[in-house]
């Protein structure tokens, strides 16, 4: 009997190593699944995605490690993933290693919610040192990275919807080419850059003080062209025909540029390379790439610049004298058609060096790129109050805000749908824009405040 006992102890030792077994290829399974996902998504696109090794090893019930070396050109390479409550259904990752530096917490996060499908552990949200602090830290820096990114788009907007109130503040006509004037610099700059290129003469300096006059230039050109084939003979007819034109011309401009430039993109490489680090919290580093800074300073001068023009020069009090009363200012040896020309001409300049900050910003340009721009900024002249230069620069700047936080936060799919939903809130809720009142013309308020930046009472109708 005792014997027979003995047997069968014996007996179960290779049964219960067996099944032991079996239960740690089980455990084992899905912590290598998740390691080869992770180390597929971290390796280059052409790193073959067979594992050759494979060390398993758990020193605690709790604690389990692997790691993974790849096959080929890769083998240097070495993934380590270190897991928590390794006896569990669902494995919970703790840490990731890639030839020995750990991943970053944002790293972490990232892989768990988007590659993983799961929700973060706790430790990769909290800091059990300073816990209220870090939070705070990542959640400040990421929120400034994204109000950074918003004053860069921002600012080329604002460059657009200047250009739109400047317009309409002295014809009381929305001129819809802009856009198009928009991607006639860009694709401008591009040329001028290609032939910079060609000499050997390409870098930012070049490009700021040879293309960029070359492409101010032209906009004007095609600007003042603009006005005297196309809006002065229709000076005086109501807003319709001036409405109709200017549809017909933006269709016109887009069909010419891509006729003429062809429907791809053109690309160009940023004029100026590098990153500023401002500062970094919770293992996220907020930056400006100096194109960037770029974009911001140019964009800022050309706003101060005309800004200055406006109040200081004689064409600025010209401007200013035709905005409040075209026949009163006829009538006193302004010529109206001389400042409504050039105001075209300097609307489509902006508009170019808008275009031009873009494809040295991003690096492409195409036949198609100034319609979405094109209308941003015709909202955030809405925005601003059109016909307010202030508000033409503060619409621009809090269109670019609302982009690059709903997609830093929401989802960049539906940004264009934010933006535009602004649109509609304003012509609902507030169609004189932030800066104007209440008259649908161009208002003055009711006590006789100015109802924008450039006109303190409706103007009558302009000159034939």
């Amino acid at each position: 009997m005792a014997w027979s006992a003995f047997l069968r102890r014996r007996a179960a030792v290779p049964v219960a190593l067996a099944l032991l077994l079996a239960l740690g290829s089980c455990a084992d399974r899905p912590h290598r699944e998740i390691c080869a996902r992770i180390l597929e998504a971290i390796l280059p696109a052409e790193a073959p995605p067979r594992i050759v090794s494979v060390e398993y090893s758990a020193g605690s019930f709790d604690d389990v490690e692997i790691r993974f070396r790849p096959h080929g050109a890769f083998e240097d390479r070495e993934l380590v993933c270190r897991f928590a409550h390794g006896g569990g259904a669902r494995p919970s990752l703790r840490s990731v290693e890639l030839n020995a530096r750990p991943l970053s917490r944002v790293q972490m996060f990232i892989l768990h919610r988007w590659l993983l499908g799961t929700a973060p552990p706790r430790e990769l949200l909290d800091d059990a040192t300073a816990e209220p602090r870090w939070t705070l830290g990542l959640h400040a820096a990421y929120l400034a990275q994204q109000v950074l990114n918003g004053i860069v788009i921002g600012a080329v907007i604002a460059l657009v919807a200047v250009g739109y109130t400047m317009v309409y503040g002295i014809t009381r006509h929305i001129q819809f080419a802009y856009g198009e004037l928009l991607s006639i610099g860009a694709v401008t700059t591009g040329l001028f850059y290609a032939a910079l290129w060609v000499r050997g003469w390409a870098n930012l300096a070049t490009v700021l003080g040879l293309a960029l006059p070359l492409v101010i230039a032209t906009a004007a050109l095609t600007g003042w062209s603009i006005e005297r084939v196309a809006f002065r003979r229709l000076l005086g007819s109501g807003v319709q025909a001036p409405l109709i034109a200017a549809v017909g011309l933006s269709l016109f401009l887009q069909e010419f540029l891509r006729l003429s430039q062809g429907a791809r993109s053109r690309w160009m490489p940023p004029p100026a390379h590098g990153t500023a680090e401002l500062f970094a919290a919770g293992g996220f580093t907020v930056s400006l790439t100096y194109m960037q800074v770029v974009v911001v300073v140019l964009a800022a001068g050309l706003s101060l610049a005309q800004g200055w023009a406006l109040a200081r020069t004689g064409w600025g009090r010209s401007y200013r004298a035709v905005a409040d009363d075209p026949r009163m200012a006829a009538l006193l040896g302004v010529d109206v058609n001389r400042v409504i020309a050039r105001t075209y001409a300097l609307g489509a300049a902006l508009a170019a060096v808008a275009g031009a900050a873009i494809i040295m910003r991003y690096g492409e340009a195409g036949s198609t790129l100034g319609i979405g721009f094109g209308f941003k900024a015709l909202t955030a002249a809405i925005l601003g109050g059109i016909g307010s230069y202030a508000g033409a620069l503060a619409g621009g700047l809090v269109i670019g805000l609302i982009e690059a936080l709903w997609a830093g936060y929401i989802g960049a799919e539906w940004r264009d749908a934010a933006v535009f939903a602004v649109l509609v809130v304003v012509l609902v809720f507030r169609p004189a824009g932030l800066f104007g009142a209440d008259d649908p013309l161009m208002p003055a308020g009711g006590d006789g405040a100015p109802g924008n930046a450039l006109r303190s009472r409706p103007s009558a109708a302009s000159p034939a």
